[in-house]
């Protein structure tokens, strides 16, 4: 069964209110027709609250009630945003406590999503004109006025309020996603960045702004301020590493420093990947930069810490090495390698398996033992070397940690 389109019509002229409706049954529409017979009923019917002042009172009422073209009142109702039970209004443009264009803008003010539809006595351009910028979705002159004309000016206005309403929904959810990704983009620790290629607009996140310093507005909104940051020695590197991303879709993954505002470097890292249309064409290109400052600055200090313990071994006057769990050299001393007449300057990384094939079994077991944290000590020991000749060793071997 067919729904019915529910219709308000109002007019203080019932000859008029039933020349509507026998106009629209004409044209086969179907409809559940109410009435209003002035503004403050309409508004009433159309789901203004009860406390608004353009209601309040008997129907006709005093001057201090009245709205006319030139007047909108204010009210605290009137900023809020209703759903309503019509699908179109058709509204006399005279009407006894005031006129079409003050009621369209009072439901408009009031946040009434329904079609308008003013029905006039007049043909004036002008009131046409005010009508539609108030938010009347059409004008008929009632002279005008027949089945064919009110149905099609029915179905058209449905139509457009249709559109525009799923167009405001798509735009709310949009909003809403938009919100989400920006609560996202700043709730996250690294810096975040989106390139709009058309229009070489580039917007930082704050956390990016933190990593170098400076604000938003000091900073600018173009990849060039990006570039003019970077390290001498990094950023032809990173030009490059842009361009054969967008031409030639080549993985984006670099390092590089960035001048902070107090003139030091932060080190960082980068990755991010384009936005391309159907024909491979970039449009956007977004991705994080993350500072990784403190975590370079521990591997120098490590790395600088190791390298004086190498040092340190490799200056001890007894045979002494250091291995990892794979019993591959870490470093050595200048002295194990004369007391093995070994002729290599370093042993770093290469197997002690390998080097020395003739390892007894019993001595892999013991590693095995101190590289599970057991400390083993053999005051006296004898190693019989694959020529056939011994060695008459004392070793200890202890374990040792990151």
């Amino acid at each position: 069964m067919e729904e019915r389109i529910k219709i308000l019509v109002v007019d203080d002229d019932e000859v008029h209110r039933m020349a509507v409706r026998r106009s629209l049954n004409a044209a086969g529409v179907l409809v559940e027709v109410s009435e209003a017979v002035n503004c403050a009923d309409a508004l009433e019917k159309l789901s203004v609250g009860k406390d608004n002042n353009m209601v309040r009172g008997s129907s006709k009422p005093d001057n201090s009630q009245q709205l006319s073209e030139g007047e909108e009142r204010k009210d605290p109702m009137l900023s809020q945003i209703f759903e309503c039970k019509f699908d179109c209004v058709f509204l006399d443009y005279r009407l006894p406590d005031g006129d079409g264009l003050a009621l369209v803008r009072a439901v408009r003010n009031a946040g009434i999503k329904v079609p308008l539809i003013v029905l006039t006595g007049q043909g004036d351009e002008q009131i046409a004109v005010d009508l539609m910028k108030a938010g009347a979705s059409d004008y008929i002159v009632k002279g005008k006025l027949s089945s064919d004309t009110l149905s099609r000016s029915l179905h058209n206005a449905m139509r457009v309020y249709s559109a525009e309403s799923q167009a405001f929904f798509a735009s709310q959810k949009l909003q809403e996603s938009e919100e989400r990704y920006r609560l996202v983009l700043e709730g996250v620790n690294d810096g975040i960045w989106d390139w709009d290629l058309s229009k070489d607009e580039v917007y930082w996140n704050d956390r990016l702004l933190e990593i170098i310093g400076l604000s938003r507005g000091e900073f600018g909104s173009t990849m060039e301020a990006l570039y003019n940051r970077l390290h001498p020695e990094d950023k032809d590197a990173i030009v490059r590493a842009i361009g054969a991303h967008l031409h030639q879709e080549i993985d984006y993954n670099v390092e590089f420093r960035l001048l902070h505002s107090s003139g030091s470097y932060r080190y960082c890292t980068s990755q991010g990947k384009a936005q391309r249309n159907s024909y491979g064409k970039p449009q956007r290109f977004a991705g994080i930069i993350s500072d990784i400052t403190e975590r370079k600055q521990a591997e120098d200090a490590l790395g600088r810490e190791r390298q004086q313990f190498r040092q340190i071994i490799t200056c001890v006057p007894v045979a002494m090495a250091m291995f990892d769990q794979e019993m591959c050299y870490l470093a050595n001393s200048r002295k194990w390698l004369t007391q093995y007449n070994l002729e290599w300057e370093t042993l770093t990384n290469l197997s002690h398996y390998e080097l020395f094939p003739d390892t007894p079994d019993r001595w892999k077991v013991m590693y095995q033992k101190v590289l599970e944290g057991e400390v083993i000590s053999v005051s006296e020991d004898a190693w019989e070397r694959a020529d056939g000749s011994v060695m008459y060793l004392r070793w200890a071997a202890h374990p040792w940690y990151n």
